[in-house]
């Protein structure tokens, strides 16, 4: 008996420490990138997300200086999986924010900080999707017309929730010339209202499943996955390791694209099919320092016309960064896998009529 009770415990200190060192593995991980000599430039930053809505309006001057709320964001469905409830005429919610309000006591796995280092419980966590918020009521007199204001409590519901909160760190391989980003962990936000009633806060954070290959969009317990497009200013990246920021660390990494022009893998985007071009060899020796390909479009006939020119990039004229991610929600674990499929430096620059804009530069697939 003793014996077998020592294996039981032998058993239970092993799973233990394995479940200890993976809550712990983004904190190793951050540790190892600030410790490795390749590794000479690691940033963090905050994105905040809207996944249910293309076209953004302002909620929040701060929030979009801060947190790049309302920058360009492309939303591409992958799966939504309509879930039906008794009533077949009914489909159940499929709004990512319905997600949080549905997570049960099996797998719960939850923070109250980005830090990742303090649990939350389940029970905390349900005081948090029924606890009463304010919200502004307004109405009018039916004789004077007068408007009236009245601030009412509602349960948080998931109108309350239209924006997430995205953590992630950023790192550089000066040895290989790589840029790697990291999903650390996912808040949803209480979001603000026009009359600011309701403020701006994270419930929770949720850690975040990195995924290294093609998520399985067949998978059964994968109910929900979009690809998103979100551009980020380098004035929002906290530089936690080096003294550049990323501006200059895209000159840095074009001066490694130009030493080894055969084997870099850069791409172009072709618009009229959405796919990914190779850019030749001779390309990628003039990157940054000779020639560059403008798109701009025929007013008239609203053809596509290419045209390369000559141009001379300083670090200002990259001041974002555009990332392609998947998202997908396992109903199974309750957990959000984040596949990074890509990234693209943004220059601003204008096109042959004069118009200025924000235009990738030129597109990067993740290797991971």
């Amino acid at each position: 008996i003793q014996k077998n009770m020592n294996y039981a415990l032998l058993i239970l200190t092993n799973l233990l420490l394995l479940f200890t060192s993976y809550q712990a593995f983004s904190f190793q991980d951050i540790d190892k990138l600030l410790a490795n000599p390749d590794i000479t430039w690691v940033g963090e930053v905050y994105v905040d997300y809207h996944p249910h809505i293309n076209i953004l309006a302002p909620e929040s001057e701060d929030s979009k200086n801060q947190h790049e709320t309302i920058d360009y964001n492309a939303i591409e469905i992958l799966k939504i999986k309509k879930q039906v409830s008794d009533d077949q005429l009914s489909p159940l919610p499929t709004l990512l924010s319905s997600k949080i309000f549905e997570l049960n006591s099996k797998n719960f796995n939850l923070y109250k900080e980005a830090d990742l280092k303090e649990k939350l419980s389940y029970k905390a966590y349900q005081e948090i999707i029924q606890q009463e918020v304010d919200e502004v009521k307004i109405t009018f007199d039916p004789e004077t017309y007068e408007q009236l204001i009245q601030v009412i409590k509602i349960p948080l519901n998931t109108s309350h929730i239209k924006q997430f909160r995205l953590k992630q760190v950023l790192s550089y391989n000066s040895k290989t010339n790589e840029l790697n980003i990291t999903p650390i962990a996912l808040a949803p936000l209480q979001s603000i209202n026009k009359f600011g009633s309701l403020p701006e806060k994270a419930l929770f954070w949720m850690p975040i499943k990195e995924a290294f290959t093609t998520i399985n969009l067949d998978h059964a317990s994968i109910d929900w996955a979009k690809r998103f497009n979100k551009n980020i200013s380098s004035d929002s990246i906290k530089t936690i390791k080096g003294t550049n920021n990323l501006s200059n660390l895209f000159i840095d990494m074009m001066t490694g694209y130009r030493t080894s022009p055969s084997t870099t893998k850069m791409y172009q985007i072709k618009h009229d099919h959405d796919q990914l071009i190779p850019f030749e060899p001779s390309f990628i020796q003039n990157i940054g320092i000779g020639l560059d390909t403008v798109i701009s479009f025929n007013r008239e006939t609203f053809e596509e016309m290419i045209e390369i020119v000559d141009i001379r990039l300083a670090a200002k004229d990259l001041p974002k960064i555009r990332i392609t991610q998947d998202w997908a929600w396992d109903n199974k674990t309750q957990r959000m896998q984040i596949r990074v499929v890509g990234f693209a430096p943004i220059i601003y620059k204008a096109d042959r009529n004069g118009n200025y804009s924000y235009t990738p530069f030129y597109y990067i697939r993740s290797k991971k």
